[in-house]
């Protein structure tokens, strides 16, 4: 009797073994999927944000940057949202995006909180993406330069803190596309016969603001972003794409999101 039982459970125990090697082994759940990375681009009260030139700005949020980003998508790089989020600096949702990016011609209000969030979201692991859209010389007589306002921004809140030269080694001169010669210029002094790369630059080119050994803004003073739109020079082929790819790339590789 014990001699029959032995065999049985030893025949059950073979079967059973025998039925899980031919079910294929359950996988492991797959982990989440990063979300795709969202532009925020910052609005603000007067400067470009003003009657002066907001629609240039709302077309760059609905037109130009999105032209960006869906071929960034086309070509298979880092995954980007087409849509573009507009927030202000005093909003807290910024905290919930690794990087911010801020455009214009001229100068705009910056409030106490403005700076206190900018500088909290920038210090816990945030980017900031410059672009000095230049314009009329005589306008920004009138109305002050966008440029220097921000271009002094960020030494107000980091002091000691400086921008310096990026130089053409630099990985966002580098990945995915490679710039020899940094920054191309764009536009250049005026907006007036724009695409002419013969016109000399408004101001240094690449510059990154270094804090704690990294650089927590990167300025581009050849209205990159206004090559994105629908009118891309023929001279041009696709550097403007390639640039901005490098850059959004950038601040997705070395960029957190501070959470709040």
């Amino acid at each position: 009797m014990r001699m029959h039982a032995l065999t049985w459970w030893l025949i059950l125990a073979a079967t059973l073994t025998a039925h899980a090697a031919d079910v294929p082994a359950k996988e492991k759940p797959a982990a989440a999927d990063k979300p795709p990375f969202t532009f925020v681009m910052i609005e603000y009260d007067g400067g470009s944000w003003s009657e002066l030139a907001r629609g240039e700005m709302i077309e760059h949020a609905d037109i130009y940057i999105p032209n960006m980003l869906r071929w960034m998508n086309t070509n298979k790089l880092s995954p980007v949202s087409e849509k573009v989020e507009r927030l202000r600096f005093s909003d807290d949702r910024i905290f919930n995006h690794p990087a911010l990016y801020i455009a214009g011609h001229f100068r705009f209000k910056m409030t106490d909180p403005d700076k206190k969030n900018l500088k909290s979201h920038l210090e816990r692991g945030g980017m900031l993406y410059i672009e000095d859209c230049g314009g009329a010389v005589e306008a920004i007589e009138q109305y002050g330069a966008f440029a220097k306002q921000i271009y002094d921004l960020l030494p107000e809140l980091f002091p000691g803190e400086k921008w310096e030269r990026i130089p053409f080694d630099h990985e966002i001169f580098r990945k995915p596309y490679v710039f020899e010669e940094g920054l191309p210029n764009f536009f250049g002094d005026n907006n007036n016969g724009a695409f002419d790369p013969k016109k000399p630059r408004k101001g240094q080119g690449g510059m990154g603001f270094m804090h704690k050994g990294r650089m927590i803004s990167f300025y581009s003073d050849a209205d990159t972003c206004c090559a994105w739109g629908p009118a891309v020079g023929k001279e041009w082929e696709d550097q403007p794409w390639k640039m901005g790819a490098n850059i959004i790339t950038y601040l997705i590789n070395h960029s957190a999101a501070p959470g709040k």
